[in-house]
């Protein structure tokens, strides 16, 4: 079994006995999101500073230099969008996915569901689309089961030896490919 992080995570008991049940076969790699409530308090923490930080450049930027009072605007920004992207992590909580040669098990706050292979109408791939700051780069790929919600995991960017970036979206199209699944790609983002 190959894993994605440094340590090889122990495998959730739902999630186990789910696969065994639908005869997934054998583990082939996992990915999750991590801790949402870890990185909700480092984004909130994040925030926070980078506001203070804006208070003390501005204060600064009016007893000497005025271009100061772009970066003040900027640390504000980074600050505000720091804040609303830990509500964000809090909201989509905790998820996981789970790949088996014979289809996937999708957990998400403590929810497991599984589909096999057979009954994934499709795999998108969701790039991001012109006129964003990371344009072209992959967002996240979606396993779609017939009759259930979408299972979404969270590319990440790791140089493979065969030119792929994440070793997870590689291993969800080549199966998805041997499975005779189609693989689609949609972009996303605003124009």
């Amino acid at each position: 079994m190959m894993s994605t992080g440094t340590a090889e995570p122990k495998l959730p008991s739902q999630v186990a006995e789910l696969a065994a049940q639908q005869g997934l076969g054998e583990l082939i790699d996992q990915r999750s999101n991590g801790n949402p409530f870890k990185g909700a308090v480092m984004a909130l923490a994040g925030g926070l500073l980078s506001t203070v930080l804006s208070c003390g450049v501005l204060a600064l930027a009016a007893q000497t230099v005025k271009f100061l009072r772009v970066i003040a605007i900027l640390l504000f920004a980074v600050g505000i969008v720091s804040v609303a992207w830990s509500v964000v992590m809090l909201f989509r909580g905790f998820q996981a996915i789970y790949v088996y040669q014979g289809g996937v098990v999708y957990t998400r706050n403590g929810k497991a569901r599984a589909a096999r292979w057979s009954d994934v109408s499709e795999v998108e791939v969701q790039v991001i689309r012109e006129g964003n700051l990371f344009a072209g780069n992959i967002s996240n790929y979606v396993v779609k089961p017939v009759g259930q919600a979408p299972m979404r995991v969270s590319a990440i960017d790791i140089a493979l030896p065969d030119g792929e970036r994440d070793p997870i979206g590689a291993l969800l199209i080549r199966l998805a490919n041997e499975t005779g699944r189609p693989v689609s790609q949609r972009l996303v983002g605003k124009k």
